[in-house]
Order: C-alpha cells, then structure tokens, then sequence
C-alpha cells in the first residue's frame, strides 16, 4: 500500500515536471514569436542598439534578408557593429588594467 502510493507520487512528480517543461516551451515560442515581430517592425539602428543593451541572443533573430537595405546601410551597419565590439574590447582592457586579475584596485604604498 506505502509502495504503490510512493508509486504514484513519483509518477505524479515526473507528470509535473513534464507539463512544466512543456509550459515553458510554448512561452518561449511566445516570446520568440513577439521578438520575430519586434525585429520586423524595428530598423537597423535600434536593432543594433538592442544588442549593445544586452539583447544578444536576438542576433541570431535577426533575418538580414527581409531586411532590405542597400549598400551604404550594410556599410554603417558593419562599421557600426565593429565599433561597438571594439568599445567592448576596450572597457574590458581598461577595467584588466585599472583592476588586474584580482578585481582589486592596486595601491602603491609609500
């Protein structure tokens, strides 16, 4: 009686677990669905601005077909993007130089 009651407690745990899975699959088809039409409706400069913001797993939204820019645009947007990596880059130089390895400000003692 204990065993098949622990029985069906274990089942009904592994239930959950599964439909909880589930529900979280169909929210981010939902999600994924809401940002797909964000990033249609958006231009390159706030698309650009949402990645530097800590939106990058969009970039790989991103469905540079549809998106119909000419030659100066693609220009921009690839110097625009560099840019940006290369701001990145620099702040975590600056911060290894100013902080070191340990994360401590170095004093020199006098």
């Amino acid at each position: 009686m204990v065993a098949d009651q622990e029985f069906r407690q274990g089942a009904g745990k592994i239930v959950n677990a599964t439909l909880r899975i589930q529900e979280e699959k169909d929210m981010r088809t939902i999600a994924r669905v809401e940002l797909q039409k964000q990033m249609s409706k958006a231009n390159v400069g706030q698309m650009l601005a949402a990645v530097m913001m800590g939106a990058l797993p969009a970039i790989g939204l991103l469905n540079f077909q549809r998106l119909k820019l000419d030659a100066l645009q693609w220009i921009g947007f690839c110097i625009l993007t560099l840019l940006a990596a290369l701001f990145l880059v620099n702040v975590a130089l600056y911060r290894y130089y100013l902080h070191g390895l340990s994360g401590e400000i170095s004093r020199e003692e006098d």
